[in-house]
Parts: structure tokens; sequence; C-alpha cells
């Protein structure tokens, strides 16, 4: 036990003296893989802020409002309502009249108030808004919509889109196929730049591995204080870029919130966590594979 942990202290020791030895060298990589780590842990946050927004028009994209006509009386519209609330495939039923219309337009267009008072009337129709337990049931609903006389005529009758649902679905996976086509780029270009480094670190020391080698050092007693330092590397990027990135959702989730209040993002800690937690475990991964990849060429002696 002793000498096992008489090899770690050597392997740390010279792990800390060969960052410090090319400290120049040293710092320009963990800037670099800081870097890439900031832009992947960017790209992962970015995609989940998308994703999220696109799941919210998603879960919305099952709610159809039906316009109803302006001669409509509170007897029609309340037995239409009864008759949507009666079937099992409708979640839920709630009524919007004229005046509601225009406090929730005037809420989300700030213009839109001022345009009332010029126009002297509310244009808008009263509504019922209808959430289905199937977004596949949007097609009933619209037809059924259609054929009754209280619902105003044609594209008016509601806002029912039916290629919403398939774009969705077509951005979502387009936004994680580039994001993971992002971070596996990143990750080779890193481990590249942390393979250089470490082969310069061992260029230098070639003299020194080569005594030890002929003295009777095995392979991982040379080996443990470059993957050290590599991994010390990948650490330190790891903490520059989870600072960064966690510095910067919290801005953008502030400041869209901030600008675009009904903008449908909140601040997803959890999710921000396991991101510094992958960033931490890609940085160590990195380093150390790197250095292993970069020393393995100069301890055939």
């Amino acid at each position: 036990m002793r000498r096992i942990l008489a090899s770690l202290q050597f392997a740390a020791m010279s792990a800390v003296q060969n960052f410090r030895r090319n400290l120049a060298v040293s710092l320009a990589a963990v800037l670099t893989m800081g870097l890439i780590l900031l832009m992947a842990g960017g790209t992962a946050l970015g995609r989940h802020t998308i994703k999220q927004v696109l799941e919210t028009e998603q879960s919305r994209a099952s709610n159809m409002r039906i316009y109803l006509e302006d001669g409509a009386s509170l007897a029609q519209i309340t037995d239409f309502k009864s008759r949507l609330q009666g079937d099992p495939r409708i979640q839920s039923v709630s009524f919007m009249n004229k005046d509601q219309a225009a406090k929730e337009a005037s809420q989300q267009e700030e213009t839109f108030a001022e345009s009332l008072r010029v126009l002297g009337t509310n244009p808008l129709p009263a509504s019922l808004n209808v959430t289905l337990r199937k977004e596949s049931d949007l097609g009933w609903l619209n037809g059924f919509a259609h054929q009754t006389p209280i619902v105003q005529p044609g594209n008016l009758a509601t806002d029912y889109n039916p290629e919403v649902i398939s774009k969705l679905n077509s951005m979502i996976w387009a936004i994680s196929l580039v994001a993971l086509i992002v971070v596996v780029v990143l990750f080779f270009i890193s481990l590249v730049i942390i393979m250089n480094t470490i082969r310069t670190a061992v260029y230098v020391r070639r003299r020194e591995i080569e005594i030890m080698k002929l003295v009777g050092a095995t392979d991982w007693f040379v080996r443990w204080p470059f993957l050290l330092e590599g991994m010390l590397g990948g650490v330190l990027a790891a903490v520059l870029a989870g600072i960064l990135v966690a510095v910067g959702y919290n801005v953008l989730v502030s400041t869209l919130h901030l600008k675009l209040l009904f903008f449908p993002l909140h601040y997803d800690g959890a999710y921000l966590a396991v991101v510094l937690l992958a960033t931490g475990g890609a940085g160590i991964l990195l380093g150390a594979l790197g250095s292993y990849l970069g020393v393995r060429r100069f301890l055939a002696v």
C-alpha cells in the first residue's frame, strides 16, 4: 500500500511539474479545450432550450380554438359546448367572449389596444377553446366545427393547421441531429489538441523517459504523470467552461423572460446540472484519453 501511495504521489507531483514547465502550452490547451467544452455545453443547452419551446408549442397543438358567429345566442353556445364536453375524445372546453379575446390580444400585442380604440369596435369573435386527449383527433374536431351553424364559415371557423405537428416533430429531430454532430466533431477536435499538447511535453522529456525505461520503469509508471497532467488540464477547462455556460444560460433565460413575457421557456436547473456534470466528465475523459494516445508512441524503447 505504501508503495502504491508513493507511486501516486510521484505521479501527481510530476503532473503538476510538467504542467508548470510547459505553462504556456498547457494554458493554451486548457483555453482551447475550455472553448470547445463551452461550445459543446452551449450547444446542448441551446438544443434543450429550443426543444423546450417546440415541445410547449407541440403540447399547445392539441388545442383548437373554434370561432363563433357574433349572432350566436348564449343558449346555442351552451348547447354546442355541452355536446363537445360530452365527447370522450375531448378533455376540456372553455368559453372566451369577445372582451376576453380582445384583452388576450392586447397582452400579446401592445399596439392592438390602440387599434381597438381607433376602430371603435371589437372585431374579434367569441370562441370555444377545446383541448383534445389525442392530437390525431384534431382533424375530426375541425370537420365537426365546420358543420355547426353557429361557427364562422370557411377558413375562419378554427385555427387548425394540419402541418404544425409534423413540422414541429421534424424541427425537434433536426435540432437533435445537428447538436449531436456538433458535439462529436468538437470532441475529436479537442482530442487532437490535447494529444499534441501531451506529445510536446513528452518530447521535451524523452531522454528522461528513456532512462526511466532502461532502469526498469513500467509503461504505466511513465504514463501516469502525463495522464494526470491531461486530466488536470481537462478539469481546469471544464471548470472554466462550466462557469461560462451556467452564467450564459441564466442570462439567456432572464433576458427572454424580461423581453418576451409569453415566451414558453423556464430555467431548468436539473438539466443545467446534468450538462455541467457531463462537461466535467468530458474534460477529464478528453484529458486522459488524449494523454494516453499522445504518450503511447514514446514508450517503445
